[in-house]
Parts: C-alpha cells; structure tokens; sequence
C-alpha cells in the first residue's frame, strides 16, 4: 500500500479528520497521523501528506472568519510555534533514523498523556493570560506538530484559558496552524526528501476530501454540544492511542 498514496481508506481518515478539526477548531492531525500511520503509510509520507491537507482546512477556516483575525497577534503566536517546530522536525529525523517503530509508540504515549492533561487540568479562561505561558505552551505545541504531527491540542489548551467567544477560538487556531504548518511542510520535504514530497504532492490531491470535511464539521460545530463532542473525541483518541503503542510491540 506504499505505492498507493490515495486511496479509500486515506480518503476517509481525512474526511473523517477535517470534520472533527472543522467542528472543534482542532483535532485534525490527531485523528489522522496515527491512524495513517498505523494502517497506511510511514512517517515520512503521513506526515507532509496530513500537513497539506491540513493547510487546505485551515485556509477555509481563515477565508471564512478573515474579518476577525488579529494578525499582529497572529504573528507573534506564531513565531513560538514555528521555533518548537523546527525541533521537532530535527528530532523526528534523528528518530527515524534510529528505528522507525519507535514513532507509533511515541505518538501513542504522546496523544495519551494530551487526552490526560486535558481531562484533569481544570482550565478557568481569564481576562489576560502572561505572556511568558503562551511562549511556553506554544513551543512545546509547535515542537509536538514537528514531531509528531498532533501538538494541536496543546495548543488549544492555552487558547482555552482566554475568555474569548467560538468564533475567535477557532479562527485563532486556524490561523496559528496555518502559519506553522507551511513551514512544517517546506521541513518535512527538505529533511525527508522524495518521500516527504510524495506525501506533499498526495495531500494537494485529498484537497476536494477536505473540503467536503472542514464543511460538514463547521456545520455539525455550529449545532452540537460541545461538551458531548469533546468527550467522544477524546474516547476515540484514547483507542487510538492505545493501539499505536501495542501495534509495534506485538
């Protein structure tokens, strides 16, 4: 199936990823990369293959809630970002190298100790949230993006301790992962060569996928509780995690 970049199964797990990150504001690449991984293809094709179809659902988010972005502050969100991003690309090469089957483990354990954290950590938006947290969280973020491809909820975490309204929670993470991942892409292709863009060329072929998807998931985000969505993404995550981690090891 190394040879068969697109294909049903792809083409579902990223319709199935832009309407969870259309609903949400995010979610995408820890829906897709472990399952794409898992039951597809290697890092290095899932990856930049998820990261341009990612790009594809965040620009529709951006186009649709241009009016409301701040891009100063967008900016700024993402320059800490892209600095842990770039990390973390380096070190999923070094990783790569070593042994490959180390990847599913540690998306695994990585995506376990997210859902943890954000099942536990009781997060009370305020009016002003330091700076010096934002630096720290969105690093560690864009270092997870790099790595793994699913730092998104880390991301999200810190976005969730401002009192904003739906609107500019989203349109806020749109923006940020907009930004980070072309750079994440233009990495992946650089470090992994032919293969990183197989996966590149692959994801500009899902677009009309995402589309569809990004969608649906504004459409279903718009209606649903949120509260009864997040508890069904995070079972979800969690039985994909657990197999992530048992798959190398049996």
């Amino acid at each position: 199936m190394e040879n068969l970049i697109i294909s049903f199964p792809i083409s579902l797990i990223i319709f199935v990823s832009s309407l969870v990150q259309g609903a949400t504001g995010f979610g995408f690449g820890v829906i897709a990369i472990p399952l794409l991984t898992t039951f597809c293809l290697s890092p290095e094709i899932a990856l930049p293959l998820s990261a341009t179809a990612a790009v594809t659902q965040s620009l529709y988010g951006v186009v649709r809630f241009r009016k409301i972005i701040n891009i100063k502050e967008i900016l700024i969100l993402s320059l800490y970002c892209n600095a842990g991003m770039v990390m973390g690309v380096l070190t999923l090469h070094e990783i790569t190298r070593f042994n490959q089957g180390l990847f599913g483990i540690i998306i695994g354990i990585i995506l376990l100790v997210i859902v943890s954290v954000k099942t536990f950590l009781k997060i009370e938006p305020r009016d002003i949230v330091p700076w010096y947290w934002g630096a720290a969280a969105l690093s560690m973020g864009g270092y997870i993006c790099g790595l793994a491809g699913v730092g998104g909820p880390v991301i999200v975490l810190w976005v969730l301790a401002h009192k904003w309204d739906n609107d500019r929670i989203r349109v806020t993470l749109w923006s940020v992962f907009l930004l980070m991942t072309i750079l994440q892409i233009v990495l992946y292709c650089f470090v992994f060569g032919n293969a990183a863009f197989r996966g590149f060329l692959s994801g500009l072929l899902i677009i009309p996928v995402v589309l569809i998807g990004s969608f649906t998931g504004i459409q279903i985000g718009n209606k649903l509780n949120g509260k009864m969505l997040n508890i069904v993404i995070s079972v979800i995550i969690v039985l994909i995690s657990v197999y992530s981690i048992a798959k190398p090891l049996l």
